[in-house]
């Protein structure tokens, strides 16, 4: 599921959390790029708001930060660059 397919009222804490709790190697890389596209869309919705939530527009940079560096630790594994105690 892409965020153009996701229901508006999926948040985007829910497709968050679905990427960090993701165990299976074929669909994560689906569900981070799925909660960032939701996530980018939220902050373009916050961006146009007069009453700016800045505890949501934090949350939104720690989540998207998050992502990242799952992400970066994924790539680390997956050339096989992992330290030998994290194994």
């Amino acid at each position: 599921m892409n965020a153009a397919s996701a229901p508006k009222h999926e948040a985007w804490q829910d497709l968050y959390r679905a990427a960090l709790c993701e165990s299976d190697r074929t669909e994560i890389v689906s569900r981070i790029a799925t909660a960032e596209q939701r996530i980018a869309a939220r902050e373009r919705e916050l961006f146009n708001d007069r009453n700016p939530n800045l505890a949501e527009r934090n949350a939104l940079n720690v989540a998207l930060f998050s992502l990242q560096a799952l992400k970066s630790s994924l790539n680390w594994k997956a050339q096989g660059r992992v330290a030998s105690s994290w194994r």
